[in-house]
Protein backbone atom coordinates (compact mmCIF):
# COMPACT_ATOMS: atom_id res chain seq x y z
CA UNK A 1 0.00 0.00 0.00
CA UNK A 2 1.38 3.83 -0.78
CA UNK A 3 0.32 6.72 -2.48
CA UNK A 4 -1.03 4.89 -5.74
CA UNK A 5 -3.57 2.42 -4.02
CA UNK A 6 -4.43 3.85 -0.56
CA UNK A 7 -7.63 5.62 0.41
CA UNK A 8 -6.62 9.25 1.67
CA UNK A 9 -9.18 11.33 3.69
CA UNK A 10 -9.47 14.54 2.33
CA UNK A 11 -12.64 16.26 3.89
CA UNK A 12 -10.32 18.42 6.75
CA UNK A 13 -7.87 19.18 4.03
CA UNK A 14 -7.13 22.05 1.46
CA UNK A 15 -7.45 19.07 -1.69
CA UNK A 16 -10.81 17.68 -3.15
CA UNK A 17 -10.89 14.27 -3.52
CA UNK A 18 -10.66 14.61 -6.94
CA UNK A 19 -6.88 16.28 -6.86
CA UNK A 20 -5.71 12.77 -5.73
CA UNK A 21 -6.17 10.75 -9.06
CA UNK A 22 -5.32 14.04 -10.72
CA UNK A 23 -1.83 13.76 -8.64
CA UNK A 24 -1.60 9.58 -9.21
CA UNK A 25 -2.26 10.01 -12.95
CA UNK A 26 0.36 13.15 -13.35
CA UNK A 27 3.07 10.90 -11.75
CA UNK A 28 2.44 8.17 -13.55
CA UNK A 29 2.80 10.21 -17.01
CA UNK A 30 5.58 12.27 -16.26
CA UNK A 31 7.99 9.35 -14.31
CA UNK A 32 7.39 7.11 -16.90
CA UNK A 33 8.50 9.46 -19.48
CA UNK A 34 11.38 10.10 -17.21
CA UNK A 35 12.57 7.16 -15.43
CA UNK A 36 9.94 4.47 -16.35
CA UNK A 37 12.11 1.78 -14.11
CA UNK A 38 11.92 4.13 -10.86
CA UNK A 39 8.47 2.99 -10.54
CA UNK A 40 9.28 -0.75 -10.05
CA UNK A 41 11.57 0.61 -7.29
CA UNK A 42 10.84 3.87 -5.93
CA UNK A 43 13.74 5.15 -4.15
CA UNK A 44 15.09 8.48 -2.68
CA UNK A 45 12.82 10.70 -0.67
CA UNK A 46 10.49 11.23 -3.22
CA UNK A 47 10.15 7.60 -3.12
CA UNK A 48 9.41 6.82 0.66
CA UNK A 49 6.69 9.81 -0.22
CA UNK A 50 5.01 7.61 -3.01
CA UNK A 51 5.68 4.23 -0.71
CA UNK A 52 3.97 5.70 2.66
CA UNK A 53 0.20 5.26 3.55
CA UNK A 54 0.62 8.10 5.74
CA UNK A 55 -1.54 11.10 5.07
CA UNK A 56 1.50 14.14 5.82
CA UNK A 57 3.29 12.42 2.76
CA UNK A 58 0.35 12.15 0.91
CA UNK A 59 -0.08 15.85 0.94
CA UNK A 60 3.00 16.34 0.22
CA UNK A 61 3.07 14.48 -3.38
CA UNK A 62 -0.47 16.65 -3.76
CA UNK A 63 1.38 19.75 -3.09
CA UNK A 64 4.49 18.88 -5.55
CA UNK A 65 1.63 17.53 -8.23
CA UNK A 66 -0.15 21.19 -8.37
CA UNK A 67 3.20 23.29 -8.23
CA UNK A 68 4.80 21.29 -11.07
CA UNK A 69 1.35 21.48 -12.98
CA UNK A 70 1.66 25.51 -12.23
CA UNK A 71 5.19 25.53 -13.61
CA UNK A 72 4.69 23.60 -16.50
CA UNK A 73 2.12 26.12 -18.09
CA UNK A 74 4.56 28.71 -17.67
CA UNK A 75 7.74 27.75 -18.91
CA UNK A 76 9.12 28.56 -21.97
CA UNK A 77 9.99 26.02 -24.69
CA UNK A 78 13.23 25.40 -24.38
CA UNK A 79 13.22 24.70 -20.37
CA UNK A 80 10.88 21.47 -20.70
CA UNK A 81 13.96 19.46 -20.97
CA UNK A 82 15.41 21.49 -18.02
CA UNK A 83 12.56 20.63 -15.93
CA UNK A 84 12.66 17.29 -16.87
CA UNK A 85 15.79 17.33 -15.21
CA UNK A 86 14.95 18.37 -11.98
CA UNK A 87 12.06 15.96 -11.86
CA UNK A 88 14.28 13.09 -12.46
CA UNK A 89 16.45 14.38 -9.80
CA UNK A 90 13.49 15.01 -7.58
CA UNK A 91 12.28 11.96 -7.40
CA UNK A 92 15.71 9.94 -7.02
CA UNK A 93 17.74 12.41 -4.51
CA UNK A 94 18.26 12.51 -1.05
CA UNK A 95 15.91 14.23 1.58
CA UNK A 96 18.36 17.47 1.93
CA UNK A 97 19.13 17.89 -2.01
CA UNK A 98 15.06 16.71 -2.35
CA UNK A 99 14.27 19.95 -0.40
CA UNK A 100 16.71 22.24 -2.43
CA UNK A 101 15.19 21.09 -5.52
CA UNK A 102 11.67 21.46 -4.32
CA UNK A 103 12.66 25.11 -3.10
CA UNK A 104 13.93 26.11 -6.80
CA UNK A 105 10.30 24.66 -7.98
CA UNK A 106 8.48 26.41 -5.34
CA UNK A 107 9.69 29.70 -6.39
CA UNK A 108 9.15 29.07 -9.86
CA UNK A 109 5.94 28.37 -8.58
CA UNK A 110 5.16 31.44 -7.66
CA UNK A 111 6.84 33.71 -10.47
CA UNK A 112 4.51 32.03 -12.29
CA UNK A 113 1.71 34.53 -10.94
CA UNK A 114 3.58 37.85 -12.35
CA UNK A 115 5.37 35.64 -15.40
CA UNK A 116 3.83 33.42 -18.22
CA UNK A 117 7.01 33.21 -19.60
CA UNK A 118 9.92 31.60 -17.30
CA UNK A 119 12.96 30.56 -18.82
CA UNK A 120 14.57 28.14 -16.29
CA UNK A 121 18.58 27.97 -16.42
CA UNK A 122 19.34 30.99 -18.98
CA UNK A 123 22.58 31.78 -19.75
CA UNK A 124 23.82 35.45 -17.41
CA UNK A 125 24.81 37.19 -20.37
CA UNK A 126 25.50 36.65 -24.56
CA UNK A 127 29.44 36.27 -23.39
CA UNK A 128 28.97 33.82 -20.07
CA UNK A 129 28.24 30.34 -20.10
CA UNK A 130 27.00 30.72 -16.95
CA UNK A 131 23.00 30.47 -15.77
CA UNK A 132 21.31 31.59 -13.33
CA UNK A 133 18.17 29.42 -12.17
CA UNK A 134 15.72 31.69 -13.80
CA UNK A 135 14.81 34.72 -15.89
CA UNK A 136 11.10 36.21 -16.65
CA UNK A 137 9.90 39.33 -18.34
CA UNK A 138 6.90 41.28 -16.55
CA UNK A 139 3.44 42.11 -18.43
CA UNK A 140 5.85 45.65 -18.37
CA UNK A 141 8.47 43.89 -20.67
CA UNK A 142 10.84 44.60 -17.42
CA UNK A 143 13.72 41.84 -17.69
CA UNK A 144 14.80 39.79 -14.29
CA UNK A 145 17.01 37.41 -12.93
CA UNK A 146 15.64 35.30 -10.37
CA UNK A 147 17.51 32.75 -7.93
CA UNK A 148 16.95 30.55 -5.10
CA UNK A 149 18.79 28.83 -2.52
CA UNK A 150 18.36 26.83 0.65
CA UNK A 151 20.27 28.69 3.72
CA UNK A 152 21.43 26.01 6.20
CA UNK A 153 23.41 27.68 9.03
CA UNK A 154 26.26 24.88 9.85
CA UNK A 155 26.31 25.92 13.59
CA UNK A 156 22.92 24.79 14.32
CA UNK A 157 24.50 21.03 14.23
CA UNK A 158 27.14 22.48 16.47
CA UNK A 159 24.36 23.82 18.91
CA UNK A 160 22.14 20.55 18.81
CA UNK A 161 25.19 18.45 19.85
CA UNK A 162 26.26 21.34 22.96
CA UNK A 163 22.39 21.52 23.90
CA UNK A 164 22.04 17.72 24.17
CA UNK A 165 25.23 17.28 26.54
CA UNK A 166 24.20 20.88 28.45
CA UNK A 167 20.47 18.97 29.27
CA UNK A 168 22.27 15.65 29.91
CA UNK A 169 23.94 17.40 32.74
CA UNK A 170 21.23 18.44 34.34
CA UNK A 171 19.25 15.79 34.04
CA UNK A 172 21.04 13.07 35.18
CA UNK A 173 22.09 15.83 38.53
CA UNK A 174 18.45 16.19 38.77
CA UNK A 175 17.71 12.51 38.32
CA UNK A 176 20.40 11.90 41.10
CA UNK A 177 19.14 14.25 43.50
CA UNK A 178 15.79 12.48 43.42
CA UNK A 179 13.89 15.57 42.25
CA UNK A 180 10.95 16.68 40.40
CA UNK A 181 11.71 19.38 38.35
CA UNK A 182 10.80 20.83 34.90
CA UNK A 183 13.63 22.84 33.23
CA UNK A 184 12.78 25.30 30.11
CA UNK A 185 16.80 26.39 28.51
CA UNK A 186 16.99 29.55 26.55
CA UNK A 187 21.51 28.58 24.89
CA UNK A 188 22.67 31.05 22.70
CA UNK A 189 23.55 30.30 19.16
CA UNK A 190 27.43 29.89 20.16
CA UNK A 191 27.81 27.74 23.05
CA UNK A 192 28.92 24.45 23.66
CA UNK A 193 29.15 22.03 26.49
CA UNK A 194 32.11 23.86 27.66
CA UNK A 195 30.19 26.95 27.97
CA UNK A 196 29.17 26.16 31.53
CA UNK A 197 32.09 25.69 34.23
CA UNK A 198 31.68 23.35 36.89
CA UNK A 199 31.40 26.23 39.70
CA UNK A 200 29.06 27.67 37.94
CA UNK A 201 26.96 24.14 37.43
CA UNK A 202 26.97 23.63 40.93
CA UNK A 203 25.84 26.49 41.88
CA UNK A 204 22.96 26.54 39.63
CA UNK A 205 22.07 23.18 40.54
CA UNK A 206 21.88 24.64 44.18
CA UNK A 207 19.15 26.89 43.05
CA UNK A 208 17.25 23.92 41.45
CA UNK A 209 17.23 21.75 44.41
CA UNK A 210 16.59 24.59 46.90
CA UNK A 211 13.63 26.27 45.38
CA UNK A 212 10.64 24.53 43.37
CA UNK A 213 10.54 27.12 40.52
CA UNK A 214 12.52 30.03 39.59
CA UNK A 215 14.84 31.26 37.00
CA UNK A 216 18.44 32.04 36.89
CA UNK A 217 21.60 32.82 34.30
CA UNK A 218 24.52 31.36 33.54
CA UNK A 219 27.62 33.22 32.30
CA UNK A 220 28.08 32.04 28.42
CA UNK A 221 30.05 34.23 26.82
CA UNK A 222 28.15 37.64 25.75
CA UNK A 223 24.96 36.14 25.87
CA UNK A 224 24.55 34.31 29.26
CA UNK A 225 21.93 30.61 29.01
CA UNK A 226 18.78 31.46 30.34
CA UNK A 227 17.40 28.38 32.82
CA UNK A 228 13.74 28.18 34.54
CA UNK A 229 12.28 25.62 36.13
CA UNK A 230 9.12 24.52 38.05
CA UNK A 231 7.85 21.60 39.74
CA UNK A 232 5.75 19.61 37.65
CA UNK A 233 2.22 18.38 38.93
CA UNK A 234 1.59 15.11 40.50
CA UNK A 235 0.45 12.17 38.33
CA UNK A 236 -2.22 10.31 38.48
CA UNK A 237 -2.77 6.74 38.48
CA UNK A 238 -4.97 4.37 38.14
CA UNK A 239 -3.84 1.10 40.19
CA UNK A 240 -6.41 -1.35 40.03
CA UNK A 241 -9.14 0.24 39.95
CA UNK A 242 -8.07 2.83 42.64
CA UNK A 243 -7.18 6.53 41.57
CA UNK A 244 -4.01 7.77 43.08
CA UNK A 245 -2.19 10.75 43.08
CA UNK A 246 1.33 9.73 42.76
CA UNK A 247 4.18 11.68 43.45
CA UNK A 248 7.03 10.97 41.32
CA UNK A 249 9.55 10.89 43.79
CA UNK A 250 8.36 8.55 45.76
CA UNK A 251 8.55 4.76 45.69
CA UNK A 252 5.59 2.63 45.14
CA UNK A 253 6.12 -0.23 46.91
CA UNK A 254 2.82 -2.01 46.21
CA UNK A 255 3.29 -2.62 42.96
CA UNK A 256 6.33 -2.95 39.90
CA UNK A 257 6.13 0.83 39.31
CA UNK A 258 8.91 2.54 40.49
CA UNK A 259 9.46 6.81 40.01
CA UNK A 260 12.49 7.80 41.68
CA UNK A 261 12.47 11.41 40.09
CA UNK A 262 11.30 13.44 37.34
CA UNK A 263 13.64 16.22 35.20
CA UNK A 264 12.04 17.04 31.85
CA UNK A 265 14.26 19.36 29.59
CA UNK A 266 13.28 21.89 26.84
CA UNK A 267 16.12 23.83 24.88
CA UNK A 268 15.42 26.85 22.52
CA UNK A 269 17.36 28.93 20.79
CA UNK A 270 18.41 31.99 22.36
CA UNK A 271 18.95 35.17 19.48
CA UNK A 272 21.89 37.31 20.71
CA UNK A 273 24.51 39.34 19.45
CA UNK A 274 27.18 36.56 18.60
CA UNK A 275 24.02 34.91 16.36
CA UNK A 276 23.39 38.21 14.78
CA UNK A 277 27.48 38.36 13.56
CA UNK A 278 27.43 34.57 12.74
CA UNK A 279 24.14 34.93 10.70
CA UNK A 280 25.45 37.71 9.42
CA UNK A 281 28.88 36.55 8.06
CA UNK A 282 27.05 33.40 6.82
CA UNK A 283 24.56 35.64 4.80
CA UNK A 284 27.40 37.27 3.28
CA UNK A 285 29.40 34.60 1.62
CA UNK A 286 26.29 33.23 0.51
CA UNK A 287 26.16 36.57 -1.60
CA UNK A 288 29.62 36.62 -1.99
CA UNK A 289 29.36 33.34 -3.80
CA UNK A 290 26.53 33.99 -5.92
CA UNK A 291 27.65 37.08 -7.26
CA UNK A 292 31.03 35.79 -8.21
CA UNK A 293 28.76 33.09 -10.82
CA UNK A 294 27.64 35.54 -13.03
CA UNK A 295 27.88 38.97 -14.63
CA UNK A 296 24.66 40.46 -14.68
CA UNK A 297 23.07 43.64 -16.24
CA UNK A 298 19.32 43.71 -15.04
CA UNK A 299 17.40 43.53 -11.37
CA UNK A 300 18.33 40.82 -10.01
CA UNK A 301 16.15 38.75 -7.26
CA UNK A 302 17.02 36.13 -4.87
CA UNK A 303 14.59 33.64 -2.97
CA UNK A 304 16.18 32.68 0.29
CA UNK A 305 14.48 29.52 2.03
CA UNK A 306 14.86 29.44 6.04
CA UNK A 307 15.72 25.96 6.26
CA UNK A 308 15.80 25.89 9.83
CA UNK A 309 12.33 27.20 12.19
CA UNK A 310 14.51 28.03 14.52
CA UNK A 311 16.09 30.91 12.94
CA UNK A 312 13.51 33.98 13.20
CA UNK A 313 12.42 35.52 9.26
CA UNK A 314 12.22 38.70 11.42
CA UNK A 315 16.04 38.62 12.54
CA UNK A 316 16.94 37.53 9.24
CA UNK A 317 15.22 40.57 7.89
CA UNK A 318 16.41 42.54 9.89
CA UNK A 319 20.04 42.21 9.56
CA UNK A 320 19.46 42.69 5.64
CA UNK A 321 17.64 45.68 5.60
CA UNK A 322 19.76 47.32 8.48
CA UNK A 323 23.64 45.83 7.42
CA UNK A 324 23.40 44.14 3.72
CA UNK A 325 21.41 46.59 1.88
CA UNK A 326 23.13 49.25 3.55
CA UNK A 327 26.43 48.10 2.09
CA UNK A 328 27.07 49.20 -1.57
CA UNK A 329 28.96 45.78 -2.49
CA UNK A 330 25.64 44.56 -2.38
CA UNK A 331 23.80 47.23 -4.91
CA UNK A 332 23.94 44.02 -7.71
CA UNK A 333 20.84 42.89 -5.64
CA UNK A 334 17.06 43.95 -6.04
CA UNK A 335 15.72 42.68 -3.50
CA UNK A 336 15.83 38.97 -1.53
CA UNK A 337 12.88 37.16 -0.62
CA UNK A 338 12.50 34.99 2.74
CA UNK A 339 11.06 31.96 1.79
CA UNK A 340 9.36 29.96 4.47
CA UNK A 341 7.94 26.42 3.61
CA UNK A 342 6.26 24.83 6.29
CA UNK A 343 4.85 21.62 6.65
CA UNK A 344 1.61 20.44 8.55
CA UNK A 345 0.64 17.17 9.14
CA UNK A 346 -3.22 17.94 8.15
CA UNK A 347 -3.22 20.69 5.62
CA UNK A 348 0.08 19.99 4.15
CA UNK A 349 2.99 22.53 2.98
CA UNK A 350 2.23 26.12 2.99
CA UNK A 351 4.51 29.09 1.72
CA UNK A 352 5.52 32.41 3.14
CA UNK A 353 7.09 35.06 1.20
CA UNK A 354 8.81 38.39 3.09
CA UNK A 355 10.07 40.51 0.35
CA UNK A 356 13.15 42.96 1.69
CA UNK A 357 13.59 45.48 -1.45
CA UNK A 358 16.82 47.42 -1.76
CA UNK A 359 16.45 50.63 -1.74
CA UNK A 360 20.52 51.24 -3.17
CA UNK A 361 20.33 48.62 -5.92
CA UNK A 362 21.50 49.74 -9.38
CA UNK A 363 18.87 48.29 -10.77
CA UNK A 364 15.26 48.77 -8.88
CA UNK A 365 12.17 45.98 -9.89
CA UNK A 366 8.27 47.47 -9.63
CA UNK A 367 7.48 46.46 -6.06
CA UNK A 368 3.65 45.96 -6.75
CA UNK A 369 4.33 43.48 -9.79
CA UNK A 370 6.53 40.88 -7.03
CA UNK A 371 4.18 41.89 -4.30
CA UNK A 372 1.13 39.68 -6.36
CA UNK A 373 3.90 36.34 -5.77
CA UNK A 374 3.24 36.33 -2.22
CA UNK A 375 2.37 32.91 -1.03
Amino acid sequence: MGFSDSNFDLKETNYESSALQYARNYFFRRIKQIDPEWLKDPKGHFGALWQSSSLPSALNLLFISRLLYSVERCITPESNGVLDKKIYHLVCTCERQFEELLTELVVCGLLTRISTSISMEPRSSFYSDRSVDFNISTREGQKIYVESTVFHLNKLDDWNKAVAQIRFRFEKAISRAKLRRELQLFVPLCSSNHTIDHKAFAKTLCKIREFPAGSCEISAGSDPIEIHWSEPPMVNLDHHGAKLQVNPTTILKSSNIEVVSCAPSFASLKWGRDAEQLIFTSLTNTFKLKRRQFDLLSPYVLYLRIYDSRIPAEGIEDIISRRTFRNDRFAWISAIVLLEIKVDQYSGRSVRATFVFNSNARFAVDKSIFLESKG
